[in-house]
């Protein structure tokens, strides 16, 4: 089990009240890299364009704002 898989079984847990009759019931959660090839500095806001674009936005601490598209093609995000 990964560190975020027990992040979320934790939270998950803590949300029903650390009830194990609500953990068992509860959804099963797979979490996936929906951009393996991207990566950010310091990231601290994730933020959609809501325009139909498909276009999501990273803003790092630094003050940079890093754009991409949300293909499986991506690669890169520009600046």
């Amino acid at each position: 089990m990964t560190h975020r898989s027990v992040f979320v079984t934790s939270v998950l847990l803590a949300a029903c009240g650390a009830s194990s009759a609500c953990a068992q019931n509860a959804p099963h959660y797979e979490i996936e890299e929906a951009f393996p090839n991207l990566s950010f500095r310091r990231p601290t806001d994730l933020q959609s364009a809501r325009d139909g674009s498909g276009r999501l936005f990273v803003v790092e601490q630094d003050g940079v704002i890093r754009v991409w598209s949300t293909t499986a093609a991506t690669v890169q995000a520009r600046d």
